[in-house]
């Protein structure tokens, strides 16, 4: 019953406990986590003060460390007995370490809503496929936080995160790795890139290799040049701060102007073969063309930056974007009566997209400034 008490939760008494008030475990069976090198021990309700949480230790799962806002935000779902315990995997406490290689940021809204107790499942951590039990909990702390995403905003784990977990398990068990030199340093080789590949794999990614493998050596080797994406949020507070002002976005649905009459726009671009998108170009090129219509004397300003996509493929991208991208859907659209008048293709965006300031967000990892826009001619 201190279960019912600590949340205040009815719903775990009318569903989770029999009339003799008796738990039914049966009903617990979807809470049981499920990993490689995982073994479940139980479920328990145990003492924050029993959790061994160092705070200045990085949360080993987020590249950029916690963000105190998810546990202000678990906090208040907490504290409004919304927190609902039952109905998802709960936090994990290791019974070796007693740490909690997934839940810190509940146990820190734990502690932030006055709570004494957490419930928890107790796991233990052991060798699997070769690989030591310390790999397999830091695979398990990046994964885990995937299932927190609809929880609790922000959650999801970012390319970025991905990557440095990769980086974070395979740097801890180096002998996992197939080259070293002598000095037992980490060679950059194929041989290795499939080691991390296969890291990778068991972080829940099977697609575009080539830009997983480059995030991850990147985080091994201070040498390796790899993009940074951007999220929705994270793109905006970038551009107003190189801006040093505050813009307001327009969409299909909403027109927005600056003080100066000027409309400003932002796209994020997918990864393609050539660089071209026949969906994300053709949403860009109608939502200009209609804002020029609706609004003929104002510039436009589209910002534009690119996801998961190899830094040695960005500058190409980067140009087809720029320079060729509303053209080539000019060229598309006006094809039939050009045919008909014996009109060659335009080859300048002046001609017809005079109005249009392309910006480009800077991305690469080492050898672009952070704090302006990257000049693309």
């Amino acid at each position: 019953m201190k279960l019912v008490n600590e949340y205040d939760c009815s719903l775990f008494q009318a569903e989770f406990i029999d009339t003799n008030g008796v738990l039914d475990l049966k009903k617990f069976q979807k809470l049981i986590p499920v990993a490689k090198g995982l073994v479940f021990e139980g479920f328990d309700l145990i003492e924050l003060s029993t959790v061994n949480y160092d705070k200045s230790k990085k949360d080993p799962a987020r590249e950029k460390g916690a963000n105190s806002k998810r546990s202000d935000d678990f906090a208040t779902v907490i504290r409004n007995g919304k927190y609902q315990p039952f109905y998802s995997i709960p936090p994990v406490h290791d019974v070796d370490t007693k740490e909690l290689p997934n839940g810190r940021t509940r146990f820190k809204g734990h502690e932030k809503s006055k709570r004494k107790y957490m419930f928890v499942a107790k796991v233990k951590f052991v060798e699997f496929e070769g690989k030591p039990a310390s790999y397999w909990r830091k695979i398990f702390a990046s994964n885990a936080n995937e299932e927190m995403k609809d929880i609790v905003d922000d959650a999801t784990r970012t390319p970025g995160d991905i990557s440095f977990s990769a980086a974070n398990a395979l740097l801890e068990t180096k002998e996992l790795f197939a080259d070293l030199d002598e000095k037992g340093n980490i060679l950059k080789t194929d041989k290795n890139s499939d080691v991390i590949w296969d890291t990778l794999r068991d972080l829940g990614q099977s697609e575009q290799k080539q830009f997983w493998l480059e995030q991850t050596w990147a985080k091994i080797l201070d040498n390796v040049e790899c993009i940074e994406t951007y999220s929705p949020d994270k793109a905006v507070e970038k551009i107003h701060e190189i801006l040093n002002d505050i813009v307001s976005f327009s969409t299909s649905s909403s027109t927005s102007l600056d003080d100066n009459g000027n409309i400003h726009v932002i796209k994020k671009f997918q990864p393609s073969k050539n660089y071209t998108d026949r969906d994300y170009d053709i949403q860009l090129y109608e939502l200009v063309r209609n804002l020029h219509k609706e609004n003929p004397h104002s510039k436009i300003n589209v910002y534009i930056h690119f996801d998961k996509l190899e830094a040695s493929r960005l500058d190409d991208a980067r140009d087809y974007k720029v320079n060729k991208m509303f053209l080539d859907k000019y060229n598309g659209f006006t094809r039939e009566i050009r045919e008909e008048y014996n009109i060659k293709e335009d080859t300048k965006m002046s001609k017809h997209f005079s109005y249009v300031n392309m910006f480009v967000l800077p991305q690469k990892s080492l050898s672009e400034v952070k704090d302006e826009f990257v000049r693309w001619f």
